[in-house]
């Protein structure tokens, strides 16, 4: 409904000019559960771990992986701990938001 497909440049013409000229249909619940965060994480995650995992492991990982991303979502959590040496050395309050973000991000990326 809300995806046009185009295979030369004078159909993406007409898909863009019905896309800007209409309004998008609504979202359904499964849809926009199939966009989220959420959603992408656990896809991931079926697509790293195989089938030779035993079963219990992986509920474990999964158990883990949610409580670290409740826990990265608090602020006052991680703007409280330290990233790396840079930051225990007093760097934090030079760097900016994003940079910190991205480096959490890295940090978060490597322990899996």
């Amino acid at each position: 409904r809300n995806c046009f497909v185009y295979s030369s440049l004078k159909e993406f013409v007409l898909c863009l000019d019905h896309a800007l000229a209409a309004d998008p249909a609504p979202l359904t619940a499964n849809d926009r559960y199939r966009l989220s965060w959420d959603a992408a994480t656990e896809r991931l995650y079926d697509s790293v771990y195989t089938g030779s995992r035993r079963k219990s492991k992986h509920v474990i990982d999964r158990t883990l992986a949610d409580l670290h991303s409740k826990l990265a979502s608090w602020r006052l959590l991680r703007d409280w701990v330290p990233l790396g040496p840079d930051d225990v050395a007093g760097g934090v309050s030079s760097r900016s938001e994003d940079t910190l973000r991205v480096k959490r991000d890295l940090k978060a990326v490597s322990m899996l």
